[in-house]
């Protein structure tokens, strides 16, 4: 019986050896792809067939020997669209069976120029038949050259629940990481992915979808990759109460979409998204806004020390929160006063925040609210509470083109502007201790709103007014 021959392997020597070994594959083959081109007759045809290209004649007139059909792979870089059905037949012709170094190069083409690449379906056809005749084809060759490689190795990645980098090297592809296929394969990884995370919570997703890379990259159909992640966000979004990161994305995108229509940034990216995605957008971010209003109001209070305000600001911000809870805002705009601009640029990355107005005023600012079947505009202090039931199509706060607003203008002169085309006169209701949140609910009444006294007050204030009004 022989005995047991004990060997060890070095282990780390062996990977440092085989990661060697690739290095040195990779050269040889980079460099095979340039033997010969830096020879006369190269440069000479280089030269010959860049010129074609420039000129748009057609290459499979132009390539009439071997020493052109070389230089083809270098004009392609330049010029990736006169590569066409005639082009290759010509290329079949003269190369019965092509060189490594051309099949190389077009394999590198198809990879670092997918979105050109895809739009030529003979050449995916040729690079599949050709590797087979060269024996170097994979069982996996049918998914990966075609219109929807790049959807394939994604899916792919998902489905085995691995790293999409890992599955790139596992196919080999790691060596055209800076391509359009390995950035088309992000991209639908990012999709898929972004479909399934929980829509209750932050995610390091959502910070990789927002980048300019991402959003503007091609997808189906003539669209950006960005039109498509806002819908599956805004989509998958809690329509009355959407995690701030998840409304961050769809404001980093594409911006408020309650600005004028014929803003460039609304017709790049608001043009494109469905009606009832857009409403459920703007719903989300007028309860935003009166957040935000809210915010502002409670800082100037903290930071004057303001006791008229500190009295006033815990039961402006219940009626406020409970027009939000009763579901009846449609619509906000916030006009805020420099102040009040001042404190959000410092506490809110600027990137997400909705589009507001700065009025003339240091400390006040105002937000327009409209609600079902009535107007408000309320004021942050020492201002009337205006309630319309109608309002002029006229109205300032509808004018999304301008960007400077007075105090005035909004408050006083709108009331009187009102009044001069034929409307009925607004309410004007001083925010007086006690009694102006019932004045306010009956004049919303008043204009068809249905609203209640103890939607909008504390459940202790509710008890006292009962008390002493009989109010229901």
């Amino acid at each position: 019986m022989m005995k047991r021959l004990e060997f060890k392997i070095n282990t780390n020597r062996s990977v440092e050896q085989l990661e060697k070994l690739i290095r040195t594959t990779t050269d040889l083959k980079h460099l095979a792809n340039r033997v010969g081109t830096g020879s006369h007759r190269y440069l000479k045809a280089l030269k010959e067939l860049t010129e074609a290209a420039r000129y748009k004649r057609p290459l499979q007139h132009e390539i009439t020997n071997r020493v052109l059909l070389r230089a083809l792979p270098a004009v392609l870089r330049d010029y990736p669209d006169v590569l066409t059905k005639e082009v290759l037949e010509k290329v079949d012709a003269l190369a019965h069976k092509p060189s490594f170094a051309l099949l190389e190069a077009l394999t590198q083409f198809f990879f670092m120029r997918y979105y050109e690449a895809i739009k030529i379906p003979s050449l995916t056809d040729w690079l599949k038949k050709n590797r087979q005749q060269r024996g170097i084809q994979q069982p996996y060759d049918e998914f990966l050259f075609s219109s929807s490689g790049a959807k394939w190795a994604a899916t792919s990645a998902i489905e085995a629940d691995i790293e999409l980098n890992a599955r790139l090297k596992a196919l080999r592809l790691d060596l055209h990481a800076t391509g359009d296929f390995k950035q088309a394969s992000q991209n639908i990884y990012y999709l898929e992915q972004l479909k399934k995370i929980d829509v209750n919570r932050d995610h390091n997703l959502l910070k990789e979808i927002v980048k300019p890379s991402v959003v503007e990259a091609p997808y189906a159909g003539g669209a950006l990759l960005g039109h498509e992640i806002l819908s599956i966000v805004i989509d998958r979004a809690n329509a009355n109460a959407p995690h701030q990161a998840w409304q961050d994305v769809v404001i980093k995108i594409a911006g408020d979409p309650r600005v004028s229509p014929s803003s460039s940034r609304y017709q790049k990216w608001w043009q494109h998204i469905d009606n009832k995605l857009i409403a459920k957008v703007r719903s989300w971010l007028s309860k935003y806004e009166l957040r935000l209003f809210l915010e502002a109001l409670n800082d100037f209070k903290e930071s004057t020390n303001n006791t008229e305000l500190m009295r006033m600001y815990p039961a402006r911000k219940k009626f406020m929160e409970g027009l939000l809870d009763k579901e009846l805002v449609l619509h906000t705009r916030l006009f805020l006063s420099r102040r009040a601009d001042q404190y959000l640029k410092k506490n809110y990355e600027q990137s997400a925040l909705t589009q507001y107005e700065v009025i003339d005023q240091q400390d006040k600012s105002l937000i327009y609210i409209q609600l079902d079947g009535a107007h408000l505009i309320e004021g942050s202090h020492s201002c009337y509470l205006w309630i319309y039931k109608n309002l002029i199509s006229t109205a300032c706060v509808y004018n999304y083109s301008r960007k400077k607003f007075a105090y005035f203008e909004l408050t006083q002169a709108l009331a009187a502007q009102q009044v001069r085309e034929g409307m009925p006169k607004p309410a004007n209701i001083t925010h007086s201790p006690n009694s102006w949140q019932r004045h306010a609910v009956a004049e919303l009444r008043n204009c068809g709103v249905d609203i209640v006294l103890k939607d909008v007050i504390d459940a202790r204030e509710y008890d006292i007014q009962r008390r002493l009004y009989g109010v229901s």
